[in-house]
């Protein structure tokens, strides 16, 4: 869904991973649920995650520096690598994947306003201006409309650990409220 919405669905890279990829990731996961002791998934299917996140890395790496010219992500490698057995050839975990998250702070039950502090509204700092709601008077609606299809939230894009994409010139990123919903604020960064 990512892919489709950041390259458009007939991206041949979009149309790579939903038309090929997935379809034969999904056979081979089920030859493996088959073959592999039911314990030894949940450690196998990190790393099947991982492979792809690289792979994926690496091709917008390239593509940045290449252009139109970056060859195919390798994400085919990991069916070859799930059909043979090959699973030692996987990449590991870093170590800091793995460590324990630390206990998350504890809020406390009351407070100002209701339903606590948090739900307070917050104030501007005393050298910025309040946010003012901008509409984006020239919408790409094709882009918009591709975005709307999927009826996920612009967070969900947003909070998956991926760089935002560049300006055509590289110096900013683009603003996905802005170019996908249309809207913004006076302040976004």
């Amino acid at each position: 869904m990512l892919l489709d919405v950041l390259l458009g669905a007939p991206h041949w890279v979009s149309m790579l991973f939903r038309e090929q990829f997935l379809p034969g990731f999904n056979r081979r996961v089920l030859d493996i649920t088959n073959q592999v002791e039911l314990a030894q998934l949940p450690a196998m299917i990190p790393l099947f995650l991982h492979h792809t996140q690289l792979c994926m890395m690496h091709y917008f790496q390239e593509a940045y520096l290449s252009g139109a010219n970056a060859a195919l992500p390798l994400v085919m490698d990991l069916l070859s690598t799930l059909s043979f057995r090959t699973y030692t050839t996987l990449p590991t975990l870093p170590r800091r994947y793995m460590a324990p998250l630390p206990a998350p702070p504890s809020l406390p039950p009351t407070g100002p306003g209701p339903g606590g502090p948090w739900l307070a509204p917050i104030a501007p700092a005393d050298n910025q201006p309040a946010a003012q709601q901008v509409t984006n008077t020239a919408p790409e609606s094709a882009l918009m409309r591709r975005f709307t299809s999927y009826g996920q939230r612009l967070r969900t894009l947003t909070d998956l650990g991926h760089p935002q994409p560049r300006v055509d010139n590289g110096t900013g990123v683009l603003c996905l409220s802005w170019h996908l919903r249309g809207q913004c604020n006076t302040v976004c960064r």
